[in-house]
């Protein structure tokens, strides 16, 4: 029997990061964009990271911030992180 597919999770609509559970809601979109009809999502911004491919011309991956773990956006599965982490 062939193995389901799985939906890809949209990290973007996720409040915190599966692994290291640190939020990913960043400050409240302004009322008067999504009045505007700028914005339709939760109500806030994402901190979560989008990879873009100029290549493929679509988001490849998505990055935590807190924890650099990356997954593949059409599989969900953990890929090696092409970001550095950055040092404070």
């Amino acid at each position: 029997m062939a193995k389901k597919k799985q939906a890809p999770i949209d990290f973007t609509k996720m409040e915190a990061c599966p692994v290291c559970k640190v939020s990913w809601q960043g400050e409240p979109i302004p009322q008067e964009s999504i009045d505007n009809g700028f914005y339709d999502g939760p109500g806030f911004f994402s901190k979560v990271i989008s990879l873009y491919s100029r290549e493929e011309d679509r988001t490849f991956a998505y990055c935590c911030p807190s924890c650099n773990i990356t997954w593949d956006r059409d599989t969900n599965q953990r890929i090696p992180s092409v970001l550095k982490k950055a040092s404070c």
